[in-house]
């Protein structure tokens, strides 16, 4: 039984890398420059994570008014306080963003600077990777995975699609980079092993 449970992972996994494969190959490369552009695009800001001219752990609150306010891309956003303590941004993509972003974003603030920003573009893993290469370091656990990109500034978190793993969607996160990865970044192979193997008997 042990066997045949690795091998029907083994088979399955062949079988996501293998459409994974062929997704990156016919990516159009417009579309990943216009990816890659967008997602980077403040990469020379002078700050590790950056979007839009938001710094993690820098930007005030007083500072996101004046970037939502003068920002072309953004057509209203919205500030909720909670506890006192801290603040929520939700805020709304004007049209002339990307076709690949259509849900609204969010920055989550303390009571002084930003702690992240989060948005959720239409786009799968295979399409992260075809553009940006293999992730820096992968982690997570049987629910969901992290993978950083450190020098983009930005990190995926998601739930694997088990069925299609290169076709999994994913909320793509600026903040501040721990200051230290103490674990071990997985393998994309274990990455899918660790979210899918309980699935199988």
């Amino acid at each position: 039984m042990r066997y045949f449970t690795q091998m029907t992972i083994t088979l399955i996994l062949l079988f996501a890398t293998t459409i994974g494969v062929v997704r990156l190959l016919t990516l159009d490369t417009a579309y990943s420059d216009s990816l890659r552009d967008f997602l980077t695009s403040d990469s020379d800001c002078g700050a590790q994570s950056c979007f839009m001219g938001i710094v993690p752990d820098v930007t005030t609150i007083d500072e996101i008014h004046r970037i939502m306010r003068n920002q072309s891309l953004i057509i209203d956003y919205d500030i909720t306080d909670i506890e006192m303590q801290f603040h929520h941004v939700d805020f709304e993509w004007s049209g002339d963003q990307p076709s690949f972003l259509q849900q609204s974003g969010f920055i989550r603030m303390n009571n002084t600077t930003v702690n992240w920003i989060e948005i959720a573009p239409d786009v799968t893993l295979g399409e992260i990777i075809a553009t940006f290469g293999e992730p820096d370091h992968i982690s997570g656990n049987d629910l969901n995975l992290i993978m950083r990109y450190i020098d983009a500034g930005f990190h995926l978190r998601f739930q694997p699609d088990c069925d299609n793993f290169f076709a999994s969607r994913s909320i793509i996160y600026y903040d501040t980079l721990p200051t230290s990865l103490a674990d071990e970044s997985l393998s994309l192979e274990a990455a899918f092993r660790l979210s899918c193997q309980p699935r199988f008997p």
